[in-house]
């Protein structure tokens, strides 16, 4: 996945700004899912991408941009992706966490800390459903302001290095 995150990063750096269609203010880019249809050549991947550059800038930690015809597919799934994308945020909620706590994989969340909290990884519309039957389990969540009703904010966690 680090290869695909590179490529990513390399592919967002080398977009050129100087033309962006008038196309670009009128896709919903807040919708759940966004769909790009056209033959081949047409210009999506660049307007996705100047999307992501203008929008995201220099913080590419919550997006990314993948071709499915790149070889990884051939051994790693969509799904798979996606996982490990999410969780990029549970390795820094555990190299936060570990430096003065012990930390474990959970089977109910994603982590348990010191044999006693679950934490689950999520964004700031995670539930707590998968959790909701586990004693002392919280919420790290992403894109949250202040912590409310278990969810703590993920940046938070940076206060204990």
């Amino acid at each position: 996945m680090e290869r695909l995150i590179e490529l990513f990063k390399r592919k967002v750096a080398a977009t050129n700004l100087t033309f962006i269609r008038s196309l670009t203010d009128s896709i919903a880019w807040n919708a759940r899912l966004v769909v790009l249809r056209g033959a081949r050549g047409v210009g999506k991947t660049t307007l996705l991408l100047q999307h992501i550059k203008t929008t995201f800038g220099d913080d590419l930690s919550k997006v990314i941009y993948v071709s499915l015809d790149n070889l990884w597919f051939t051994e790693h799934s969509l799904p798979e992706l996606a996982d490990a994308f999410v969780k990029r945020g549970g390795k820094y909620l555990a190299n936060q966490l570990s430096y003065s706590h012990n930390v474990a994989y959970s089977e109910s969340g994603d982590f348990l800390i010191d044999g006693r909290y679950t934490i689950e990884v999520g964004d700031k519309n995670k539930t707590r459903k998968q959790i909701r039957h586990v004693p002392d389990a919280y919420i790290a969540a992403d894109n949250l302001e202040y912590g409310y009703d278990r969810k703590i904010p993920l940046w938070l966690f940076g206060f204990l290095y």
